[in-house]
């Protein structure tokens, strides 16, 4: 399984996000971009753009992110004038229009609408991890960036043999985004212990998964402004958590388990019929959703061989086990989802993969 940072470093970065963040609403006409890469707020306040920030300002302003990339590279001038066009033109069509502005110290990573509701990770992390030790849930894996949270977590109550000599371990992934890059998710999430593989199952079992959309109520406000929390904000917020600990109660127990157990059994009898591997690789790869290049194909060709299981399970584990050769967090987790989308293609889905 990839590692990202240890928990120590987790806990010591949500602890500097939170005490240096700060949320302002603001009214667009109060919103100017520089040269300089950041953003005005009223005539006092400025904070550099992140990357993401920046991604998200360029999808406002609906400019093609790679070229507003290319002008930050080459004429930041330009740059700073389309995304102030973009404010000009915001005025003139939607003059009530707020933008909610997340910073940190003196950085911008979120530039969002003032619908977005704000389920922060140390938040979340606070609300819900008491709650995930309770039920004997350890960290295998965790990170955070720019852009998103992710908790990989197994526990040792949840053990079951696929196939001999091959041992997993059962729990779930947690990833969350507090600046608008994705919902709130909650899956069930498996260790194979013999490889440390990671697998996700993203599309099985959507009654007891978790998407949750971070959309709220309009954060209104005539003037530029410090967003406080309000008492009201708190108590629809720890309802919220109430539903996360709930969710993750009916993961975490052992009809789900049982369930994703027979599904990885299931597929060590499903047989690779196809006659040419690299062929079977790709075709998967496609089916799954994943866009793998052909170093990263033969790799996946390396592990399959080299794990001898030519099976519907062996492949998978194959996908996984490449998952700890790539770079990035975010590309290894993806590898991850596509495990457990390989376990649950459909017998259609499979045929076409070996025909």
């Amino acid at each position: 399984m990839y590692q990202g940072i240890t928990l120590e470093q987790l806990a010591q970065d949500l602890k500097t996000v939170s005490a240096n963040k700060k949320d302002f609403v603001a009214p667009v006409g109060q919103i100017n971009f520089t040269p300089d890469n950041t953003i005005k707020l009223g005539p006092t306040k400025e904070f550099e753009l992140n990357d993401w920030a920046n991604r998200q300002v360029a999808q406002w302003a609906g400019i093609p992110y790679a070229y507003y990339r290319r002008l930050a590279e080459e004429n930041s001038e330009l740059k700073a004038r389309c995304a102030n066009h973009a404010v000009a033109q915001s005025q003139v069509l939607n003059k009530q229009e707020r933008r909610l502005v997340r910073t940190v110290g003196d950085t911008t990573r979120g530039f969002l609408s003032n619908r977005y509701r704000m389920l922060d990770n140390d938040a979340l992390v606070e609300n819900v991890f008491s709650y995930l030790h309770e039920a004997g849930l350890e960290i295998n894996s965790c990170n955070l960036d720019d852009r998103h949270m992710t908790l990989k977590l197994t526990s040792p109550r949840f053990e079951g043999e696929v196939k001999k000599g091959q041992v997993i371990r059962y729990g779930i992934a947690l990833r969350n985004s507090d600046v608008g890059s994705s919902t709130l998710t909650i899956d069930p999430f498996v260790q194979v212990l013999s490889c440390t593989n990671g697998c996700y199952f993203t599309d099985m079992l959507d009654a007891v998964s978790m998407r949750r959309v971070h959309l709220g109520g309009q954060i209104a406000a005539k003037e530029l402004s410090e967003i406080i929390s309000p008492a009201s904000r708190e108590q629809a917020d720890q309802a919220f958590w109430s539903e996360t600990r709930d969710v993750v109660a009916a993961i975490c127990g052992n009809d789900v388990f049982g369930s994703v157990l027979g599904k990885m059994r299931d597929s060590v009898d499903v047989q690779i019929t196809g006659k040419n591997l690299e062929t079977v690789v790709e075709k998967t790869a496609k089916t799954v959703g994943l866009n793998i290049s052909e170093e990263g194909r033969g790799s996946i060709l390396t592990h399959l061989a080299q794990g001898g299981d030519m099976s519907q399970w062996g492949i998978s584990n194959a996908f996984t086990r490449y998952s700890q050769d790539v770079d990035g967090y975010e590309n290894a987790t993806d590898l991850e989802k596509a495990g457990g989308k390989i376990i649950n293609l459909t017998s259609n889905q499979w045929r076409a993969i070996n025909d």
